[in-house]
C-alpha cells in the first residue's frame, strides 16, 4: 500500500460522511486537512508551464486572472506568484490550460449572459467582441467581430457565437 496515513484516515472519514455518521461541516474539515500542497515554481518552471500550455503571455494571464505584465515578471523572476495565482498556476501544471476554462452553456442560460462573458474574457485578452444579429434558417444567431486593441489598424475575424 503506498497510501499516506492522511490519506487512510481521509477515506474513513468519506465512509463515515456517506454512511450518514458525519456532517458536512465535518467532513469539509477533513477535506481541508488532505488538500495537496501547493508548489512554488522558479521563473524558468513558470515559462515552461506556459510554453506548455501553448499560450502567449498574455492569454496565460487572462486564464489565471491576472495581467500579462505580472506573467512576464514571474517569467523574468522579478516577482513570485501567490495565493489564488499560485493555485492557479498549480492546477495549469496539473492540467493545462483546460482545467480553468469554464464552459459558459454549464451555468449561463440565455444569449445575453453567454455574450456577456465572452465580452468578458475577450476583454481580458485586450480585445473588443461586437455581436450582430443575424437571420440564419429561421434563427436569430449572433455574428460577432473580434477586434485586437492595437495602435494600428484593428484586425478584425468572424466568429459565430
Amino acid at each position: 500500500m503506498d497510501k499516506s496515513i492522511l490519506e487512510v484516515v481521509h477515506e474513513g472519514a468519506k465512509d463515515l460522511h456517506n454512511a450518514g455518521l458525519m456532517n458536512d461541516i465535518t467532513m469539509r474539515e477533513f477535506d481541508a486537512l488532505c488538500l495537496p500542497r501547493i508548489k512554488t515554481y522558479s521563473a524558468k518552471e513558470i515559462k515552461e508551464i506556459r510554453q506548455k500550455c501553448n499560450a502567449s503571455q498574455s492569454v496565460f494571464a487572462a486564464f489565471l486572472n491576472t495581467s500579462s505584465s505580472t506573467v512576464k515578471g514571474w517569467e523574468q523572476g522579478a516577482k513570485k506568484p501567490s495565493g489564488a495565482s499560485l493555485k492557479l498556476l498549480n492546477l495549469a501544471d496539473a492540467g493545462g490550460l483546460d482545467v480553468l476554462s469554464i464552459q459558459a452553456e454549464t451555468f449561463l442560460e440565455s444569449e445575453k449572459e453567454k455574450q456577456d462573458y465572452l465580452i468578458m474574457i475577450a476583454q481580458n485578452l485586450g480585445m473588443t467582441i461586437i455581436f450582430k444579429p443575424q437571420k440564419k434558417k429561421n434563427k436569430t444567431v449572433a455574428k460577432s467581430t473580434v477586434r485586437q486593441k492595437t495602435n494600428s489598424s484593428p484586425k478584425r475575424d468572424k466568429i459565430t457565437a
